[in-house]
């Protein structure tokens, strides 16, 4: 039996301290992360495997939006479609959800909408053949934060997106420009993410396997503390207590690299 009081948040925030900073898939961040999770998991005793696979990820280069002869802030959507130099223009139209009426006034058209984007409703746009996709902050005064989109919804088709602030989808609202330009130019990389696996083997029955995860990359532009460097600290912790106890099942303490770009590194464990 584990005893509860061998479990220290103060080593967890230690653990978290060292780690934070930026640790976005296929970066150097996440690689240095990887081998320091590691270092902590050898440290404790444990057998430790480092899993590597392929991750395709990228580099904005250049993200404008024009309406009305503004310069709208944005930033670009990570593996969303290159507009090239040129970009693209349209007509602009504001979404009221998904509905069939919505779907067909958006057609051919450069749509803005508030809210998440679901594959079904991705694929929906693609099929019209929208121009583009302006995508709006949920929170007032919040910056244009730098997302992706999954690298498996590729195969369904793509096409630009940026996102702009809440306050600035007010404005086009309001001004209700005839015709927005679009330029999103970015660069497509081929990298490597890491999983990081250690194993305490069972005494009494060890093809019975307990695994406990948890994601360790982060966002862009964060140290993603609460998402998901936290419960990174947290598994670490249990690992090393449960590290001292005898197992009498296998356990498995994996940490997964590249969720933030869907679920890859859990996707290549199983």
């Amino acid at each position: 039996m584990v005893a509860v009081a061998e479990f220290s948040g103060g080593r967890a925030m230690e653990y978290l301290q060292s780690l934070a900073f930026e640790r976005f898939a296929g970066t150097e961040g996440e690689r240095v992360a990887a081998e320091r999770i590691a270092e902590y998991l050898r440290s404790f005793g444990l057998e430790v495997e480092v899993e590597e696979f392929d991750v395709t990820t990228y580099r904005i280069r250049e993200a404008r939006l024009v309406a009305g002869g503004r310069e709208i802030p944005c930033s670009g959507v990570g593996l969303s479609a290159d507009t090239g130099e040129e970009g693209v223009e349209g007509e602009l139209v504001f979404t009221e959800g998904y509905s069939a009426r919505f779907l067909r006034e958006a057609r051919g058209k450069i749509v803005v909408y508030y809210g998440g984007l679901d594959l079904e409703a991705f694929k929906k746009l693609v099929k019209l053949g929208v121009r583009g996709v302006i995508r709006v902050e949920g929170s007032p005064r919040r910056e244009p934060s730098r997302t992706d989109i999954p690298e498996g919804w590729l195969r369904h088709g793509n096409l630009p997106m940026v996102r702009i602030r809440y306050e600035d989808a007010l404005y086009l609202l309001r001004a209700r420009p005839k015709r927005v330009k679009l330029v999103l130019r970015q660069e497509v990389l081929k990298s490597k993410s890491r999983n990081v696996v250690a194993t305490k083997r069972g005494s009494a029955y060890p093809d019975e396997v307990i695994v406990v995860g948890a994601h360790y990359d982060s966002e862009r532009e964060t140290v993603g503390a609460c998402d998901n460097l936290g419960g990174t600290a947290m598994l670490l912790e249990l690992a090393r207590v449960f590290s001292r106890e005898e197992a009498k099942r296998t356990l498995k303490f994996a940490f997964f690299g590249a969720e933030e770009l869907g679920l890859l590194g859990s996707r290549h464990y199983v």
